[in-house]
């Protein structure tokens, strides 16, 4: 959202969360009115109708949204990374460890 906040130059108010089911919860029922997450997380709701997609922070088309716009393209500074990664608690037992 602050990408967003600073290549189109619009006013926004950060609202944080504890994670993208408690954000999606709060943009179904209006509390708040948009938000930002992975394709992976939002995809099922949008495509049962629970969320819209506004666009992507991509100058490619998604192959999960094919339909949404790509607001990467018309604005410059606006490009989401293609990171998902996996954490663990800081002591959990590495791979070789666990057998």
């Amino acid at each position: 959202m602050e990408m967003l906040r600073g290549a189109a130059g619009v006013q926004l108010s950060h609202v944080p969360f504890k994670g993208s089911s408690e954000a999606q919860t709060q943009v179904m029922g209006g509390q708040i009115p948009v938000m930002f997450d992975a394709i992976p997380g939002i995809a099922a709701q949008v495509k049962a109708g629970k969320l819209r997609a506004l666009g992507i922070a991509s100058l490619e088309r998604s192959p999960f949204l094919l339909r949404c716009r790509r607001c990467g393209a018309g604005l410059p500074g606006l490009r989401g990374g293609r990171w998902i990664g996996i954490a663990a608690p800081a002591r959990t037992p590495s791979p070789s460890s666990i057998g």
